[in-house]
């Protein structure tokens, strides 16, 4: 672990004259050193802008492009006969982008959860002529046994959950939808870091992602599409990069995943983004998914020996390392607030899932979210820090 640990520039910071304790991964990732050294070659190396110019650097750059788009596809093991990946600046615009690609299709009610974050939630309220069915969860668990028989209906929903660490079932989600004819779009966001992916044995239409919640940079992120929705689509942004021809009357768009991505692309972010997927990919699942079994078991057997705090979500240890709590008269950045005075970062307030709490009858929470960078001794100090704010304000 502590080798592990050491590849993380992060880590060797102080705050509050102590190593940075950091419980906010729900939020960004750190970076390994594998990353920041990709897009630090490539910014002293590359300079070339991908598809526009006759030369090396430009060719070099446009390689990357394409061997990432394989990479992601390997990933989550899809096809690249039946799936397109697009890259976007965020997860946010890639599920604002499968809003776009399916605004004219044939179903008329979006099944989706008070589970999802705001990015999953509001694209869908701006799609006119649909309806939105929201199935609510029981203090913020969500159960598949609320999902209608809804046949030709898209369902817009969150495979793992940025509040309570739920993970829903994606063989129960692809199944629902082959069975009911319905269009799915998954926001995996949560869980792509966490959890193997395996679109050919459970397939969806849509997949969104970020790269900063992959341990890579930030302002990158994936729309991964059936290759059906593209066809014959306007793209949402036009301009350079989209188009095959151009004049003053009519324009011809690509067919390819290109068309969505107009403007010069985000080469370093997608650099990095492929050097985390290899980091992940050479870390592999099995370590990671075993670390975070044990992480998440011990801060639920913490956190439950609090009397006066109040956990949203399941009373057992969560699918994700991630807890998020009440107090009955502390305010969430007081605690947070507190913890950053001793050099622990956590996360106060609503985590861009703000129906998820008022389905449960929650305010603002805090969040402790972990990894499995995440050590014992790091767990043991936060709940030792917790129950001395917890002691100042009470």
């Amino acid at each position: 672990m502590n080798t592990l640990r050491e590849q993380f520039p992060l880590f060797s910071r102080n705050i509050a004259s102590r190593p940075v304790t950091y419980f906010d991964y729900s939020a960004t990732t750190p970076k390994p050193r594998s990353v920041i050294n990709a897009m630090i070659r490539h910014l002293e190396q590359g300079t070339g802008n991908p598809g526009r110019s006759t030369h090396a650097l430009s060719f070099e750059a446009q390689q990357a492009i394409e061997n990432t788009r394989q990479a992601i596809l390997s990933f989550v093991h899809a096809s690249s006969q039946t799936y397109a990946v697009i890259f976007t600046k965020s997860a946010t615009e890639a599920l604002n982008l499968a809003a776009h690609l399916v605004r004219n299709l044939d179903f008329s009610t979006i099944l989706t959860t008070t589970l999802e974050h705001h990015s999953n939630f509001l694209p869908w309220k701006r799609l006119p002529h649909k309806k939105i069915q929201l199935l609510k969860t029981e203090n913020g668990v969500f159960s598949f046994d609320i999902l209608p028989t809804l046949r030709k209906a898209l369902l817009a929903i969150t495979h793992g959950s940025n509040v309570t660490g739920q993970v829903l079932s994606l063989k129960r989600i692809s199944d629902y939808a082959e069975k009911n004819e319905s269009i799915t779009v998954l926001d995996a966001t949560q869980t792509i870091a966490h959890i193997p992916l395996n679109l050919s044995e459970t397939p969806v239409d849509f997949l969104a992602f970020s790269g900063h919640k992959l341990y890579g940079p930030e302002g990158i992120g994936v729309l991964i599409a059936k290759k059906k929705y593209l066809q014959g689509q306007k793209p949402m942004i036009v301009g350079g990069g989209s188009v095959t021809h151009v004049s003053t009357t009519e324009t011809t768009f690509k067919s390819s995943e290109e068309a969505f991505e107009a403007g010069t692309p985000h080469v370093t972010g997608i650099i990095g983004l492929s050097a985390a997927l290899s980091f992940i990919t050479e870390l592999g699942f099995s370590h990671i998914q075993q670390a975070e079994k044990e992480i998440s078991s011990l801060l639920q057997q913490k956190l439950s020996h609090f009397s006066d705090i109040s956990l949203l979500g399941d009373n057992k240890p969560h699918d994700l390392p991630i807890y998020s709590f009440s107090h009955k008269t502390i305010h969430p950045h007081d605690i947070a607030s507190f913890l950053d005075e001793q050099g622990i970062a956590v996360r106060a307030g609503f985590h861009c899932a703000e129906p998820l709490h008022l389905d449960a009858g929650y305010g603002p929470t805090t969040r402790i979210s972990a990894s499995f960078l995440t050590t014992e001794e790091e767990v043991n100090f936060c709940i030792e820090q917790l129950r001395a704010c917890l002691k100042k304000y009470q």
